[in-house]
């Protein structure tokens, strides 16, 4: 857009904003001729990506802000009406405690009553896994958290959930695109009254006590009781209540909380970034986890949707290791099936994201499971639950590298509540018998080999970062290496185009649906991904190393030599990708 086209666009939209704060904020930016900034935030409407709408709380269509989430509920509304049996049905409306959420959550209610859609709202910081239970236990046609998960501060967010409790995949987000496209400005939409409306119901504790006990059912907790300390970190975020309860419903009567990390604060005052996956973020639980000699740090992301372990080292008293996704997933999975009898294995479900470790598919194998890998995005896990539940087969776990887990279906989303509780009951059921997490881990490296796993990034905050970190995948695409760091690559997986070709030339279809992401396969067995993020402006560079089975004197530092193997790996191709 040219600067004269861009400020008819700007103005355009200030006419139909319906918060003062964001058209006086335009206004603004156009005095001072932002020209830059005022094209990003009107590069297009925000889309919805790996797991919703998620961008900066500031104005225009590219951030999230109250027109933004007014034209997205309208857009939802007439999607949701296409279908007669969920016309005027019942949506479900929580929210986390970052800013605006409130606000957000009220406006999106306002839309859904004004379309005689019946609303049920949760008006309190919860986690998201809370409002995706929420949905199937009402019998929802839809729900909607208000979250930005683990984003930065300043982010906010918008998660859509259909009547299954699952997230929206293609095309109901291509639907609801188009619709928004079509809409009208954010003040022509009609909104309605919330006060007296026969259409809102609010809920409390008696969801958070359904969802309790659901998660103490499919955790299957063992009756083992010894003393047992865990320190947990909610990151500031909604965790708290909840999984203080669900680890007391287990038998955990020593969990010492963050105190300077407990409450609600969109502000994240005490970490840069509020992902548990950054470096920094659990050094206030490690404190605590020193002081109170914890066998175990439990810490979620700020929805609580997230899980990340660290465990004591065995050889630095007082240190703690933290666990990868991955690993959490295999230890999670493994744990689940000696849960499982025997005879009913060959009937289970085990599914991970295409860029988490093929190591699960091993498991599953040796224990007769069935097993899947789907796109990048929980979504396509909880979809894969439901067509092998049509087919006959229960499923039994479900996670991506990110930190995401899903036991039992509990939801058809990840939750980092009921998987807290199964891995400290895993742990304390170990420690009972005088052995680890680390002995875990070791035996299944033993058995089945280990992928150690790593991870580069390359931030394109900026449209033009962006655009030259696209054009050299694509790039990487074209022309891939024949070799990283000595190990021959053998295949390249390009997703773009649904085709594995091999390195003599032989090609092959992929099962996924195409996608944008590559896979470089190494000979023995290694791999290397890279795909763009789809809740943050990054590319991903994922490797995973695999080991020959070995019993090793010392897994962690096995584990460790591996991961740096990785992490150069995983660099040497971030390198081609980054933009001069």
């Amino acid at each position: 857009m040219t600067n004269s086209q861009l400020e008819t666009a700007v103005r355009s939209w200030i006419s139909g904003d319906i918060d003062d704060d964001c058209r006086e904020e335009l206004q603004g930016l156009l005095r001072d001729g932002a020209w830059e900034q005022l094209q990003d935030r009107f590069a297009g409407d925000l889309a919805f990506g790996t797991a919703g709408l998620r961008g900066r709380i500031e104005a225009g269509p590219n951030r999230m802000n109250r027109a933004v989430v007014v034209r997205a509920t309208a857009a939802v509304a007439g999607w949701l009406s296409e279908d007669e049996n969920a016309r005027g049905g019942l949506v479900i409306i929580g929210r986390d405690g970052r800013r605006k959420s409130d606000v957000f959550l009220r406006d999106a209610a306002e839309v859904l009553v004004a379309q005689g859609f019946r609303v049920a709202l949760i008006d309190r910081p919860v986690p998201t896994p809370l409002v995706a239970f929420a949905a199937r236990h009402f019998g929802a046609v839809a729900a909607i958290a208000i979250t930005a998960s683990h984003n930065p501060p300043d982010d906010n967010g918008y998660k859509l959930y259909d009547g299954t409790g699952g997230q929206i995949v293609t095309p109901a987000d291509e639907r609801i695109a188009q619709r928004i496209v079509e809409l009208g400005p954010a003040n022509r939409i009609s909104r309605g009254n919330l006060h007296d409306n026969a259409l809102v119901s609010v809920l409390g504790a008696d969801v958070d006590r359904a969802f309790l006990d659901a998660v103490k059912r499919v955790a299957r907790v063992s009756t083992v009781r010894v003393p047992f300390g865990v320190v947990y970190t909610p990151l500031h975020g909604v965790g708290a209540p909840f999984m203080t309860e669900a680890l007391a419903d287990a038998g955990f009567a020593s969990v010492h909380v963050v105190p300077e990390q407990e409450k609600p604060d969109g502000a994240f005052p005490t970490v840069k970034f509020p992902n548990p996956e950054e470096k920094g973020a659990l050094d206030l639980a490690f404190a605590l986890a020193r002081a109170t000699e914890a066998h175990l740090v439990v810490a979620s992301d700020p929805d609580a949707d997230r899980l990340a372990i660290a465990i004591p080292d065995p050889g630095a008293r007082g240190n703690y290791v933290q666990l990868t996704g991955n690993e959490v997933g295999i230890l999670l999975a493994h744990h689940l099936f000696l849960q499982t009898p025997e005879a009913d294995r060959s009937k289970q479900l085990v599914v991970r994201s295409i860029v988490s470790t093929p190591m699960l598919d091993k498991l599953a194998a040796a224990h007769g499971a069935h097993a899947d890998a789907t796109l990048t995005g929980f979504k396509w896990i909880a979809r894969s639950f439901t067509a092998h539940r049509a087919q006959g087969i229960e499923p039994l776990f479900g996670f991506e590298e990110a930190l995401g887990y899903c036991v039992r279906e509990i939801v058809g989303d990840k939750d980092g509540i009921a998987a807290a509780v199964v891995f400290c009951d895993f742990a304390r059921a170990l420690h009972a018998e005088g052995r680890t997490v680390i002995d875990a881990l070791g035996d299944l490296y033993a058995s089945l080999g280990s992928f150690a796993s790593a991870q580069a990034t390359i931030a394109h905050p900026t449209a033009e970062t962006r655009a030259a970190v696209f054009a050299a995948l694509e790039a990487l695409i074209a022309s891939p290496p024949t070799e990283v760091r000595g190990r021959k690559v053998v295949a390249v997986g390009d997703f773009t185009k649904g085709i594995r070709r091999t390195s003599d030339g032989v090609e092959s279809a992929l099962a996924l649906p195409k996608t944008l992401l590559v896979e470089l396969e190494f000979e023995g067995g290694s791999r290397i991904l890279v795909r763009p993020s789809g809740t943050e402006p990054k590319t991903k560079v994922y490797a995973d190393v695999l080991g020959a089975p070995k019993k090793q004197a010392s897994p962690l530092a096995a584990r460790e030599a591996a991961r740096l193997e990785g992490q150069a790996m995983a660099d040497e191709i971030a390198k081609r990708l980054r933009a001069p």
